[in-house]
């Protein structure tokens, strides 16, 4: 019997956890690999920081910071069944009282929201083409702390136009993936 795959949570409380999930084109989780390097580059600001998981779609990155003690993780998703799963694993891991998962078109939701993050994650699907617009959000709506991190995860073959008030730190090519570290000028 073929079993799902699986990622797993890397570090803190719940390092080793195993995330399984069905697959799917909608879903392209990030890899281990990626994911311990993106969280190498944020390991001092993780702890009691406000996250934000956008296209959450297994809810690794955000689970990842609630293993590492983030205050608080928002996960946004326009998949149902990735927000159901997601409900269901932070239930597992009693983190209940410090998430919220939210089942929106990105774009839309992001227009609308208020609230500021340390932290803020970017995955989308490989053929997503409207980076520069969230990140245009983010620096507009000012979604993003003074001293806080976008972490964005992209196809390699692409490259992204930054606005101007912000700025790549770091970049590092894994696989056919691409992750950026991306704060304020």
């Amino acid at each position: 019997m073929k079993t799902n795959p699986s990622i797993r949570i890397i570090s803190g409380s719940n390092k080793g956890f195993k995330i399984n999930f069905r697959p799917s084109s909608k879903l392209r989780p990030t890899s281990d690999r990626l994911k311990k390097i993106a969280f190498d580059w944020l390991q001092f600001n993780v702890l009691d920081s406000n996250c934000l998981d956008l296209f959450a779609g297994t809810g690794s990155l955000g689970l990842e910071c609630l293993s590492r003690s983030a205050s608080k993780v928002t996960f946004v998703d326009h998949t149902k069944d990735h927000i159901n799963q997601i409900n269901k694993l932070t239930g597992e891991l009693n983190y209940k009282d410090k998430c919220e998962c939210i089942r929106a078109n990105v774009s839309a939701w992001m227009h609308g929201n208020e609230e500021v993050f340390d932290l803020i994650f970017m995955d989308p699907p490989y053929e997503f083409k409207d980076y520069e617009n969230l990140l245009e959000t983010i620096a507009l709506n000012r979604m993003l702390s003074k001293n806080g991190f976008i972490f964005l995860e992209h196809a390699a073959r692409i490259s992204i136009n930054i606005p101007d008030t912000l700025k790549a730190i770091r970049e590092k090519k894994v696989g056919e993936a691409k992750g950026l570290l991306i704060q304020w000028k």
